[in-house]
């Protein structure tokens, strides 16, 4: 085992810890897995080097979440068309200055070719580094319980969602604007995705002697603004009924809001309309899903669509629905898309759709092939091919989240 994680765990596992204020019950987790994190935990005495070295990683990357003050949109020199600071802003990210104008406007669509400079004056980036830094420092408070990972994921939390000078207000009006033709699109819903992993986090903190009711209650009431605004304003319902990964997508964050909430029949509700419509329309009997097929970049999107379809079938499983395996009409259903996508996966074929720019796994995706590898009773899921895991960490992070079958099949 690598000396440094050595002395860090020695620190960390056996030094006296800050007592906790009370004994909380165990994390209710919807996307990420409890009895995976148990696991891992039991074996921290004497971990076995993929998991010492997945812990290295993570521990490497809350210390230097701690070293970030704070994220906020109202830090954004960028002033959205409300005036108010408050209000998230982003611009999408497939579109470009008219060449053919003196201006430039309106901005002209190139799908597939992200415009780094425009999408870097919105608030994507902080709010992806937010996510990133809750995640990471959640963990690490969960595996090693040093409270100055809680504390600072707590901060960071109250900052974007709670402190009356920083807080976000609670919609996407001005998400995924394009220059010279709006000032926001229904399509930029999609950019806050990763809400479901501050709500995955807060389980794990909800020990923490940092973490108040008060701060509970503030959570709710603005999760509670946001899923009405999801559900009812014009942006919202047009991406609820979007027919590829946008509909997708929302009804990931919607449900994991919705249960966040105890709105269960709600969560029920949306459950069934992607079972009822999205699945249907969305994969065709052979696997192939036409809207994203349609896109330049076909491979990132048919596995990022499957991905979204995946984590609701995750979180449905509390709900007892089994989407994993459900076939409807011709028998189309998330398990016909995966096989579709699986060959291409592992490298055993050549993609025959456009794709434009290179494709590499993340550790985000890694986790969901792992969840795929356990529902589905197949390792070639984590046979993936090399040249998409190009630049991927040494140890596989995504084991810190959720299973794989041969693990399972070992225990």
């Amino acid at each position: 085992m690598n000396l440094i994680l050595n002395f860090l765990l020695a620190v960390l596992l056996f030094v006296s810890f800050p007592p906790k204020l009370f004994a909380g019950a165990e994390p209710q987790l919807l996307i990420w897995e409890a009895d995976q994190l148990a696991k891992n935990k039991a074996a921290l005495a004497d971990p076995p080097p993929e998991l010492a070295g997945a812990l290295e990683i993570l521990l490497e990357q809350a210390n230097r979440a701690l070293l970030t003050k704070s994220y906020s949109v109202t830090y954004n020199a960028h002033v959205p068309p409300s005036g108010d600071k408050h209000d998230y802003a982003s611009f999408g990210a497939y579109w470009w200055p008219d060449p053919s104008k003196e201006d430039g406007l309106p901005f002209i669509r190139r799908d597939g070719v992200t415009n780094h400079k425009q999408k870097a004056l919105g608030d994507k980036g902080h709010f992806s580094d937010f996510i990133k830094d809750v995640t990471d420092l959640s963990l690490a408070y969960y595996y090693l319980e040093d409270e100055r990972h809680a504390e600072h994921a707590i901060h960071l939390i109250s900052d974007w969602f709670l402190n009356p000078e920083t807080r976000m207000n609670p919609h996407l009006r001005y998400a995924q604007a394009v220059l010279g033709r709006n000032e926001g699109k229904n399509s930029g819903l999609i950019d806050t995705r990763d809400f479901t992993y501050v709500l995955e986090s807060l389980e794990l903190l909800k020990n923490s002697p940092s973490y108040s009711q008060d701060m509970e209650t503030g959570l709710k009431q603005w999760f509670t603004d946001y899923l009405e605004w999801l559900r009812n304003s014009e942006f919202g319902r047009k991406e609820s009924n979007a027919r590829n990964n946008h509909g997708s997508w929302y009804h990931v964050q919607a449900i994991r809001i919705a249960l966040f909430l105890d709105q269960k029949e709600l969560a029920r509700e949306l459950v069934e309309h992607v079972r009822d419509q999205f699945i249907p329309s969305q994969i065709m009997s052979d696997g192939t899903q036409p809207e994203e097929l349609a896109r330049t970049n076909a491979f990132h999107y048919s596995i990022f669509n499957l991905h979204a379809l995946g984590i609701i079938a995750r979180m449905a499983e509390s709900l007892d629905y089994d989407l994993w395996h459900y076939r409807g009409e011709d028998g189309k259903g998330i398990q016909i898309a995966a096989e579709y996508l699986l060959p291409y996966v592992t490298g055993t074929a050549e993609w025959p759709h456009e794709q434009i720019v290179e494709y590499h796994v993340s550790p985000l995706t890694m986790q969901f092939l792992r969840m795929m590898s356990v529902r589905y009773q197949e390792p070639d899921w984590l046979r993936v091919a090399a040249k998409l895991l190009e630049g991927y960490p040494e140890y596989n992070t995504a084991m810190l989240m959720t299973a794989a079958f041969e693990e399972q099949r070992a225990k």
